[in-house]
């Protein structure tokens, strides 16, 4: 795992320095992602794929505010990796990311604090979701809301 806590003063955003973990197996979009949202005041952590996230939240479930998580990894899909990861901490909120056309079968089992984004997003509508979800804004519950950028 890529762990980094800079949080750059004066940037408006939501993070106020909860810890998110970033699930993403393209490097490119991980470190880009990360460092963004660091620069909202998100303290950040990265991993590449489902194994590598699911051992960080099992170290220490409580440690993470939230987790953002790419639909397709090279080991598991995002659903198998939401289901592994509430197995660890049930009430943990989770944001499912993806540039591709999914089925609502995809998402219609995932229940609890989560939101679908779709990719290309704009970094202030991850900040906004994520702070949504965080929230636990009653129209982003069990229904998956896909917001567009």
């Amino acid at each position: 795992m890529s762990d980094s806590i800079r949080r750059p003063e004066g940037r408006a955003g939501g993070g106020e320095g909860r810890r998110l973990l970033v699930v993403d197996d393209d490097r490119a979009v991980l470190g880009a992602t990360s460092a963004l949202l660091q620069m909202r005041g998100w303290a950040v952590t990265g991993a590449v794929d489902g194994a590598e996230a699911i051992e960080g939240v099992s170290a220490d479930p409580d440690r993470w505010t939230g987790v953002v998580i790419d639909y397709l990894l090279p080991d598991m899909s995002g659903a198998k990796l939401f289901h592994r990861l509430r197995a660890i901490r049930p009430d943990l909120p989770i944001v499912i990311c993806s540039g591709m056309d999914l089925d609502p079968s995809d998402l219609a089992n995932l229940r609890g604090r989560f939101a679908f984004l779709r990719k290309p997003y704009r970094l202030e509508d991850l900040d906004r979701t994520l702070r949504d979800v965080l929230a636990h804004r009653e129209d982003l519950l069990g229904e998956g809301l896909e917001k567009r950028a």
